[in-house]
């Protein structure tokens, strides 16, 4: 349980300091983490929390709107 939330606070930071050419890499990364390493019971109300952070934050742009992984999970949401 330790393990899984330093890694959570990892994926976090990476996802702050993003500024690269591709921001949505490391949420990317970080959902498919926590897709296998999240308990459905339990850990799922994190899990649709970061779904719509991670929807807010790119649905407003034109880059990801056709963008795979970006309508991957909105359809999750």
């Amino acid at each position: 349980r330790r393990e899984r939330a330093a890694t959570e606070r990892t994926f976090e930071g990476q996802i702050q300091r993003s500024q690269g050419d591709d921001p949505l890499d490391p949420w990317d990364r970080y959902l498919r983490w926590a897709e296998g390493a999240v308990p459905p019971q339990g850990g799922r109300p994190r899990y649709r929390a970061s779904l719509e952070r991670l929807v807010s934050a790119f649905a407003g742009g034109e880059r990801y709107r056709q963008d795979p992984r970006f309508v991957k999970y909105c359809i999750k949401l």
